[in-house]
């Protein structure tokens, strides 16, 4: 009888949530990541990434969505010398991404609707890895990238009944470079994801 009465309560506390506009749920999705230096000599080729983690979105028309994610970010640095040889650095950041989007329904035809969001995103940054190919005589290292790096996203999305898939692009606002050189590196990548909605 109590087991029966907890899920009716349960199942009640789930439709009062849903109308007043709030839903949360499970993601995954990948990123198309690179790095953007102030250093001449160096150019940036994407890495994709896998993503997953879970979010929270409160409000109907204007909605407020936090997300806890982990992910991958960097990219690959290429240095090409004058026998057109390749000294690559490639780069890995793990995170955890803290995004706290605000989102605008634009339209809304009852079983689908198309968003637009905005937001700051905090990357805590659990490991890092730099990999270089025998051709990079003194790779950066490691401990030279920062642990908290700042980002702000901005996409759009379509939601069909109980699936979200959002596109976003995101521009690095802090360096993540934290050596002793005078190294300016932003982290910008696209990101794709798919969310479903439990409640």
């Amino acid at each position: 009888m109590k087991k029966l009465l907890l899920i009716i309560i349960g199942i009640a506390l789930s439709f009062q949530l849903s109308a007043q506009g709030f839903t949360f749920g499970p993601l995954i999705g990948f990123n198309s990541s690179t790095l953007t230096t102030n250093i001449d000599t160096l150019t940036n080729e994407a890495k994709a990434n896998f993503l997953f983690g879970a979010f929270i979105r409160m409000g109907k028309k204007i909605y407020i969505q936090p997300e806890l994610v982990w992910t991958t970010k960097g990219g690959i640095l290429i240095n090409t010398d004058v026998s057109n040889l390749k000294a690559e650095m490639q780069i890995k950041m793990k995170q955890i991404e803290i995004p706290v989007l605000v989102g605008w329904r634009m339209i809304n035809i009852g079983i689908a609707n198309i968003r637009v969001m905005g937001g700051p995103v905090a990357g805590i940054v659990m490991d890092k890895t730099v990999i270089a190919n025998d051709l990079v005589k003194d790779p950066i290292p490691e401990t030279s990238f920062k642990d908290l790096v700042w980002s702000a996203h901005l996409g759009a999305g379509v939601d069909v009944l109980f699936l979200s898939l959002d596109i976003r692009y995101e521009f690095g606002l802090s360096n993540i470079y934290n050596g002793s050189e005078p190294y300016n590196m932003k982290n910008n990548l696209w990101r794709f994801s798919l969310a479903w909605t439990i409640l």
